[in-house]
């Protein structure tokens, strides 16, 4: 979730256009910490598979309690992925600047 900050912070032009509360709390939410994601409506089970917060949940959930909803490679290996896309668009936006 900190690359997400990067790349949006190489993209500010002022630094009162921050607005992070308006990108993470929907994903907190949407990320199944606040109630399972098993049994959800079909649109809003879309928006927690494409969630990357979704999965650290879940695998941190996994780790701890032992409740998977996804495999604990499958959450590491959209974590990675998450991870890398953002981190490359982060240093394309600050070689920009």
């Amino acid at each position: 979730m900190v690359s997400i900050g990067l790349v949006k912070g190489a993209n500010l032009t002022s630094p009162f256009q921050s607005c992070d509360t308006f990108l993470m709390w929907p994903m907190f939410f949407f990320s199944g910490a606040l109630f399972p994601v098993s049994n959800l409506s079909p649109w809003l089970a879309a928006a927690t598979k494409i969630n990357p917060m979704t999965y650290g949940v879940d695998a941190m959930r996994g780790i701890i309690l032992g409740i998977n909803h996804y495999s604990l490679l499958l959450d590491t290996a959209v974590l990675m992925v998450f991870t890398v896309m953002m981190m490359g668009i982060g240093i394309i936006s600050f070689r920009r600047m």
